[in-house]
C-alpha cells in the first residue's frame, strides 16, 4: 500500500512464487493488497479444506505490535501469535502445509509452534530469513526480496529438494547479505523428504 516504498519489490516476490508453483503443477491463488479482515479469511478457507499441498507466501513489511511481529496491513496489523491460533484452529492435518515469509524485518509472520502446541498430527514447514540490518535503511531496502530470489532460483535447479539441503544452499548465498536461512518443522521426519511432489 501507499504507506512503505517500495512497492514493486513484494509483487514482483510473489509473483516469482507464484511462477514457480505453477511450473510444478500447482494452482495459484493471489491476494494483493488485501484488508486485515480478508487475509484470515482466505487462510482459513485453505487450511480447512486443502487435501494435498498448501503453500502460503508472503512477502512485505512486518511490524511489531506488543512485542509480537506480524504483517502489516492497509488498514490494521496482524500479529505472528494470532496467525498462529488460526493456523492451529484451521489446519486439517491431511495436507503438507508450508508458510513462506520473506519481510523486510526478517523473521516468520506465522507461528507454526501453535500446531505442535495443539497436539494435532501435522506436516507444516515454516521458511524464513534471519535478517541483521535495518529494514529501513539502504542495505535493508536493497536487500529485501533476496531470500525470495535464491529461494525460487534453488527450487528451479532441484524440485525436488529436501529442507535440510535446502538451508544447507540457501545459507551459502544469503550470508554475503548478512542474512540466515531458518527452516522450521513441526514433523522431524520432513527434514529429509522432498519439499515439493
Amino acid at each position: 500500500h501507499d504507506k512503505h516504498d517500495p512497492k514493486i519489490g513484494p509483487m514482483n516476490d510473489g509473483y516469482l512464487i507464484g511462477l514457480n508453483h505453477h511450473r510444478f503443477g500447482y494452482k495459484i491463488f493471489y491476494l494483493y493488497n488485501c484488508n486485515a479482515s480478508q487475509y484470515p479469511q482466505f487462510l482459513e478457507f485453505f487450511l480447512k479444506y486443502t487435501l494435498d499441498e498448501l503453500t502460503v507466501f508472503y512477502s512485505g513489511r512486518n511490524t511489531m505490535t506488543s512485542g509480537s511481529p506480524g504483517i502489516e496491513f492497509k488498514d490494521n496489523s496482524i500479529t505472528c501469535s494470532e496467525f498462529g491460533k488460526l493456523i492451529a484452529e484451521n489446519y486439517n492435518g491431511r495436507c503438507k502445509a508450508i508458510f513462506i515469509s520473506d519481510s523486510t524485518c526478517g523473521g516468520s509472520v506465522f507461528d507454526i509452534q501453535s500446531v505442535v502446541n495443539s497436539g494435532k498430527p501435522s506436516n507444516v514447514i515454516s521458511l524464513y530469513a534471519s535478517k541483521c540490518t535495518d529494514p529501513d535503511s539502504k542495505e535493508g531496502r536493497r536487500s529485501h526480496g533476496i531470500f525470495t530470489y535464491y529461494l525460487c532460483k534453488i527450487l528451479n535447479e532441484c524440485p525436488s529438494i529436501t529442507p535440510y539441503r535446502l538451508a544447507e544452499r540457501m545459507n551459502s548465498s544469503l550470508k554475503r547479505f548478512n542474512e540466515t536461512f531458518v527452516c522450521e518443522v513441526t514433523d522431524h521426519n520432513a527434514e529429509n523428504q522432498p519439499m515439493f511432489n
